[in-house]
């Protein structure tokens, strides 16, 4: 028995391709679950004992029992189950960006709420490079789920945060965008499934694949089918309901995400909605454009994005052709060692350093040899490439104009794709399949809050429309009057009682240097550009926010006035208002559960700097 399970584990250990997923029960009856990406051997030990190794010679694990089997497949399987507590701590990303505090600060940081939860890590089967392969991932579901007190409105499927440390890995408890999801006062009933994506988890030992659409959209799609199959055979509830969730690298990740389900599982998957924030959609318009402005508002990005691309793409560069002596000295220890998170490598790297500090000259010059490869490098990987997205899927798309690590543009090339297969834009939830933010005056960090907000009222509100899969006649019926008039949604509520017009009234008196009540057609531009430059904004650059969100803004600001100065006592539904708009669908700004959530956060003192 023994030299068959040893011919089994040497056979399994070898396959570093189509990896296998590897159950071995012990005497005492106890299981344990790895990949064969992470087995070296089995040591049968002379006192009965068994120790279990992995390629880096660390034990994996050491029992004081006899290996009895050994099981090899292609499925998933769960490799453990544990109780944890997840906590709403905003100060997080705190202590994230300043290296004086660390992590270490949030332990003194009492949590404004928590939730206790189950995680599930697993492993299941995927595609990395070379073909065939076992990845891994988590699910976290709040107690009241996994007792059968509540059954789950839906599945949040989260892609994570850029990674370069397997500390900062949600399955090894870096879960702190997950937790304000679950945790946070609001509790939603949701269940969220992550992937750890390749290069990680049970692959750690393989480079990562940062920035590489396909892998990590194909990663994110198998991690979600593999948990589907998890979860109904705990007999856990999934609810109907299906997000796609991600900001930053996680935003690249679940548009990624959304490019495979709409290109190759239109059937097996249907996301209720995408909320993706701060991706660089078009990663050639993303690495010019860091090379013309000459710098990055994180500087790790340069070395993991160029190996990532390098090692997974089999590009076969020579680093010491690509990066400055000084960074490709340090490679080693910053992106291969794995040793650093992504906010201590840029630190050890430098905040401030230039591109040319970190490029030799031939990748500064975007009309090289070298340089035009990696253009048609990025073009060909890029989101952009090749998607046909898919109109009955609603998007959510979140950046801001002055993001300081992935510019706006890249955003807005893949706005530029969706308009032309069948999206609308709105910046109103459930009115249009594309819904649309480009805020202004944040940096790429500074975005991470507002859109969590933004996305977690998104999700949280969604159950509250749908009514046997429907969406509720009350919000539907909000949704088309929005739809038809910018000013609709305000004459609503005015006719059902609320004095919608006051309030804007008296917001306006607060600030009367921002609207006034008289606008002259005529001197509007004028009047918006003074606007403008209390913003630190051109004219220009505020229009075309607007018309990205589908709103004609001049429009917007006349209707307003004129809604502002009606008589009150005039049957609204009859009222002659010249609509100026180009098209019927644009609606008007009004982020109604955003702003809800907001007041509501504040109310129980969490600052979002608004």
């Amino acid at each position: 028995m023994k030299k068959i399970l040893l011919a089994l584990i040497a056979m399994v250990a070898c396959t570093t391709i189509n990896a296998k997923v590897v159950k071995i029960t012990f005497k005492d009856k106890t299981t344990k679950v790895y990949t064969s990406s992470q087995l070296s051997a089995i040591d049968f030990n002379d006192n009965g004992t068994t120790t279990i190794k992995s390629f880096d010679g660390q034990v994996l694990a050491e029992l004081s029992s006899e290996v009895e089997d050994v099981e090899i497949s292609d499925t998933e399987a769960i490799t453990e189950i544990k109780p944890i507590t997840m906590e709403f701590k905003p100060e997080l990303l705190d202590a994230i960006k300043d290296p004086a505090k660390g992590l270490a600060y949030l332990e003194t940081v009492d949590p404004l709420d928590s939730r206790a939860a189950h995680q599930i890590n697993f492993v299941y089967p995927s595609i990395g490079p070379d073909g065939p392969i076992t990845l891994s991932g988590c699910i976290f579901i709040p107690d009241e789920i996994w007792n059968a007190e509540k059954n789950s409105e839906g599945i949040v499927l989260f892609n994570h945060f850029s990674t370069s440390s397997p500390e900062f890995l949600p399955s090894n408890g870096m879960a702190f965008l997950e937790s304000w999801f679950l945790a946070n006062p609001l509790k939603p009933d949701f269940i969220i499934v992550e992937s750890d994506l390749y290069g990680w988890g049970v692959t750690e030992r393989f480079p990562q694949a940062y920035q590489q659409g396909d892998l990590n959209g194909q990663a994110s799609v198998d991690a979600l089918l593999a948990a589907r199959r998890i979860l109904r055979n705990l007999s856990v509830n999934t609810g109907i309901l299906n997000f796609n969730v991600g900001y930053s690298s996680g935003g690249f990740d679940a548009l990624a995400t959304q490019r495979v389900r709409d290109m190759s599982y239109p059937y097996e998957i249907v996301f209720d909605k995408t909320f993706a924030g701060g991706a660089a959609a078009d990663l050639e318009r993303a690495y010019t454009d860091m090379v013309k402005r000459d710098s990055t508002g994180f500087t790790a990005s340069i070395p993991l994005l160029l190996v990532a691309t390098n090692e997974t793409q089999k590009l076969g560069l020579n680093y010491e052709d690509v990066f400055t002596e000084e960074l490709y000295s340090r490679l080693d220890e910053l992106v291969f060692s794995k040793k650093y998170t992504v906010f201590a490598m840029s630190r050890a790297i430098g905040r401030n350093k230039k591109i040319h500090e970190m490029l030799k000259a031939p990748y500064l010059d975007l009309e090289s040899p070298e340089s035009k490869f990696m253009q048609d490098v990025y073009e060909r990987i890029s989101l952009t490439n090749g998607w046909m997205p898919n109109p009955a899927q609603r998007i959510f798309i979140y950046h801001s104009r002055t993001d300081d690590i992935v510019s706006v543009q890249s955003c807005r090339n893949l706005l530029k794709l969706f308009k032309e297969n069948g999206y609308e834009s709105s910046i109103i939830p459930g009115a249009t399949n594309l819904q649309t933010n480009f805020v202004m005056p944040l940096t790429h960090m500074e975005g991470v809050l507002p859109w969590f907000i933004q996305t977690l009222a998104g999700i949280a509100a969604w159950p509250i429309m749908y009514y046997d899969g429907e969406l509720n006649d009350t919000y539907k019926f909000l949704v088309d009057q929005t739809r038809k008039d910018p000013i609709a949604i305000m004459r609503h509520l005015d006719f059902m009682g609320f004095d919608c017009r006051g309030v804007i009234q008296k917001l306006f008196d607060l600030n009367p240097k921002y609207l006034i009540y008289d606008v002259d057609e005529a001197s509007l531009e004028a009047d918006v550009t003074a606007v403008c430059e209390l913003l630190g904004i051109t004219y220009e650059d505020f229009c075309e926010m607007m018309e990205d969100s589908g709103v004609d803004f001049k429009t917007f600001v006349i209707e307003l006035t004129r809604y502002i100065n009606e008589n009150p006592g005039q049957d609204i539904f009859k009222a002659d208002i010249r609509t100026l708009r180009s098209s019927n669908d644009q609606v008007n700004p009004v982020e109604e559960y955003e702003n809800l959530l907001y007041d509501w956060l504040k109310a129980n003192g969490v600052e979002t700097g608004r």
